[in-house]
């Protein structure tokens, strides 16, 4: 799918709008929102992101359409997982209610950053590095394999950025309204507050690395993995990669060599045009092109 450059600006600066909004009225009336509020909210946010699922759905037609909501639905279950750990980051360091929804806010405007720049990276990757597709599978069964399990993980505990910003940083005792900074004695200290900002920024970061098995999973079409994907079906003269889930997918896809045959034969010099002496022949895709057998010479023209 070849997306005009303009459309990626207007995008990012439409998404920009929407969060400028929701930063304004949070700042503006610190208080902890009614369950009616909360609804009409995401209600907002669900309807907004249907509609830009419209585009790709109209432009490109079904199947990309159906990627973009996948891929939606996908990272929104992923976020909903952000929100319960957010929350249980707020009651651990025992945020006041009425900042409770800012800090959030920035956790959710973190999460989906740290998510796109987590699967950029790895559409590089799989573009440069095939054999990865096997890593992300083996990500995939180990978390099944703990969901089957049911292991249970800790609540929450303080990673190394945590740990190392209390130990260098002089910290106050007290939350200051919704200040990151405050001065005590003179000194310029930190605030809990910007504690737990740094908590929901390195577990969201570290939450974000789900993004990149579950987006390929779905598709091993990606922004710029698809290009790079393509480029090695071109190499190996096969056509475009199924796509399947990552834990049921083709075995054999990120071994190089391992394609379908094309279903045309090229000419020299012009990828996917037969020869002007040969006639197309329709095929199934993935089927092997039948032999061909010598033309029989009747007795009759010796």
């Amino acid at each position: 799918m070849n997306v005009p450059g303009w459309v990626w600006p207007v995008t990012i600066a439409g998404f920009a709008l929407v969060l400028a909004v929701d930063f304004y009225l949070v700042a503006r009336n610190p208080r902890e929102p009614s369950f009616r509020e909360c609804v009409g909210r995401v209600s907002l946010y669900v309807t907004l992101a249907g509609l830009f699922g419209l585009g790709p759905l109209l432009v490109a037609g079904p199947a990309r359409g159906g990627e973009f909501f996948a891929g939606w639905i996908t990272e929104y279950s992923l976020g909903v997982d952000d929100l319960f750990v957010f929350l249980l980051i707020t009651s651990r360091f025992a945020v006041p209610r009425q900042y409770r929804q800012k800090v959030l806010l920035i956790g959710i405007v973190l999460a989906p950053g740290m998510r796109g720049s987590f699967i950029a990276a790895g559409a590089e990757a799989v573009a440069r590095f095939d054999r990865l597709f096997y890593v992300f599978g083996a990500f995939l069964v180990h978390t099944a394999w703990k969901l089957i399990g049911h292991e249970e993980e800790a609540e929450f505990s303080e990673n190394l950025a945590l740990r190392t910003v209390r130990r260098v940083l002089p910290t106050t005792e007290t939350y200051r309204g919704a200040a990151l900074t405050a001065r005590v004695g003179g000194r310029l200290a930190v605030t809990p507050m910007l504690i737990v900002m740094v908590a929901i920024g390195t577990t969201g970061l570290l939450f974000a690395l789900d993004s990149i098995p579950a987006i390929f999973g779905l598709s091993q079409q990606g922004p710029g993995g698809g290009a790079g994907l393509d480029r090695r079906e071109a190499r190996a003269g096969g056509d475009a990669p199924r796509r399947r889930p990552m834990g049921a997918g083709d075995p054999h896809h990120g071994l190089p060599g391992r394609h379908r045959p094309s279903s045309s034969s090229s000419a020299p010099g012009v990828p996917g045009k037969p020869p002007a002496d040969e006639a197309p022949v329709n095929r199934s895709p993935g089927l092997l092109e039948p032999p061909v057998s010598p033309p029989v010479r009747s007795a009759r023209a010796e």
